[in-house]
């Protein structure tokens, strides 16, 4: 897991995504709200995450990045 203690934006996207496409993280089908926030998630023209709609994603982060703090 990569370092999230500072509780970087970026660093907590890359791991989510990271953890997505490495199958470490599954989605079910019913989760209909994280699923439509994933297909609009998206950055701006600067690089910047767009915050708008992404209460699930967000939640989803911040326990991802206290998940080291469960074990």
């Amino acid at each position: 897991m990569c370092d999230m203690s500072k509780g970087s934006l970026d660093a907590s996207i890359h791991e989510l995504r990271s953890r997505i496409g490495s199958g470490r993280f599954f989605i079910f089908r019913s989760c209909q709200y994280v699923l439509e926030e994933l297909r609009q998630w998206r950055a701006n023209d600067k690089g910047m995450i767009v915050k708008i709609n992404d209460d699930a994603i967000s939640a989803l982060r911040y326990a991802l990045m206290k998940l080291d703090k469960a074990m």
